[in-house]
């Protein structure tokens, strides 16, 4: 109603909105509390895949890569991606949210450190060791248990025959 400017069905006020809402909230984190780490790899591994093979390819200065990559994706996506990074913090993914990775390099020791930020809040993954700028190689160590390489793979972890 607020985001497309529509009326609301009869009945519909913003109290029982409000119960929807923490009741897929409440669902959202009942889903995350007990999901294996096969259960994450699956559902945000493509995502996680995907942003993981621009930011290494941009980390290893491979030809023709490029300097900035747009993703656009729904809010399930999202909440998958964050999911899978230990980085869902429990509430819904708002309408037109948005991650930002970045991925710097220090001018003093050429360090890279991946900075990640949710709807303009700075993201700070757990298997950082509490920093901000996560170093390149933590991040890619942990990303490295959640790559899903290709379709057979991806068939494998949904217990599917293999695509042909």
């Amino acid at each position: 109603e607020e985001a497309h400017q529509y009326d609301s069905f009869p009945g519909i006020n913003a109290a029982y909105r409000q119960r929807i809402y923490d009741l897929y909230v409440y669902k959202l984190n009942a889903t995350y509390a007990y999901l294996s780490r096969d259960a994450k790899r699956m559902a945000g591994g493509m995502q996680v895949n995907l942003i993981y093979n621009f930011l290494n390819a941009m980390a290893t200065s491979q030809p023709g890569v490029p300097k900035f990559v747009h993703l656009s994706a729904h809010d399930d996506n999202i909440f998958w991606l964050l999911v899978a990074l230990n980085a869902f913090d429990g509430k819904k993914v708002a309408y037109a949210a948005h991650v930002v990775f970045e991925l710097r390099q220090d001018d003093g020791n050429g360090a890279l450190t991946v900075n990640a930020v949710y709807n303009g809040v700075p993201l700070l993954f757990p298997f950082c060791q509490g920093q901000l700028a996560c170093p390149y190689s933590l991040f890619s160590s942990y990303v490295q248990d959640f790559l899903v390489p290709d379709l057979a793979s991806r068939a494998e972890l949904c217990g599917i025959p293999s695509p042909p």
